[in-house]
């Protein structure tokens, strides 16, 4: 799921996917503010690793530099693992595992498909919002029902 909703060619890309970082900037531009990043999960990792938080075109830059270097070292499953270990899933909170501990006092192993769906819709806004009051954004509902409908097809 996380795949789904963060980074659809993760398999098929080498750590940066351009297409991704096109949409962007034109997205970017539309809005007239960076809403829109394009960043891999590769990318996203290697922010969190390496990088700070703040939005700009060097710390972008970086970040595809060591996205690139990543992927030819590391296994997709290794990064895919690394970054569900190390992505804030709230305040202080830091990986897959803690994240279904604090909110749901259980092993993520142990969720059900509605918490896990819960969880992973929440990973772009972490800090403001949690699995119970993300529907107050727009965009964290919308990448709820995406995961939900793709969810009840299976």
């Amino acid at each position: 799921m996380v795949i789904e909703i963060e980074d659809s060619t993760f398999y098929q890309h080498k750590g940066v996917d351009p297409e991704a970082i096109k949409e962007s900037i034109e997205l970017n531009k539309r809005y007239h503010r960076p809403v829109y990043g394009g960043s891999t999960i590769t990318q996203q990792l290697a922010r969190t690793l390496f990088l700070t938080p703040q939005k700009n075109f060097l710390r972008k830059y970086l970040e595809a530099l060591i996205a690139l270097e990543m992927d030819l070292f590391l296994k997709k499953e290794r990064i895919l693992e690394l970054y569900l270990n190390s992505a804030e899933w709230g305040r202080g909170i830091f990986g897959i595992e803690r994240a279904s501990y604090f909110y749901y006092g259980k092993s993520v192993r142990d969720l059900e498909l509605e918490s896990q769906i819960r969880l992973i819709t929440i990973l772009s806004s972490p800090v403001k919002y949690n699995p119970e009051n993300f529907y107050k954004l727009r965009l964290l509902q919308k990448r709820y029902e995406i995961l939900k409908s793709e969810k009840e097809i299976i």
